[in-house]
């Protein structure tokens, strides 16, 4: 049995949670501890169509024979992620500017605020230069 759980806590911040329990097919009972792997993920701007993630993993069991030795394993884990974010990047970048709709959750807002304060402050900066 498999449970993903996914938690956003600012727009540039996300935890994943995966729950991994054995199960004895004939009786439909967990036969096993729950396995547990935590992902704290964090994204912060580069340029206007590339960013930084930055991810940290804890589990309470280990990695798969061979990803733990194997850093191209590893790396191709997480390469996933960046696949992902490039062709989301790629379907933003076709929309025409008119045609983007800003999207977000009330538990945004102060971020969102935030993030519009600082870029009205450096707009205004550049002009008083």
């Amino acid at each position: 049995r498999r449970e993903i759980i996914a938690e956003c806590y600012v727009p540039s911040m996300c935890g994943i949670r995966v729950n991994l329990t054995p199960l004895n097919e004939a009786l439909d009972q967990p036969a096993g501890e729950t396995m547990t792997n935590q992902l704290a993920i964090g994204i912060t701007p580069e340029t206007r169509s590339s960013c930084h993630q930055f991810t940290a993993v804890s589990q309470n069991f280990p990695f798969p024979v061979g990803i733990a030795d194997n850093n191209k394993g590893l790396r191709d884990l997480l390469m996933q992620d960046v696949v992902a974010m490039e062709n989301i990047q790629q379907t933003f970048d076709r929309i025409k500017p008119e045609e983007r709709v800003e999207f977000s959750v009330k538990a945004d807002e102060p971020a969102m605020r935030a993030r519009r304060m600082i870029a009205k402050m450096i707009e205004d900066e550049r002009k008083e230069s």
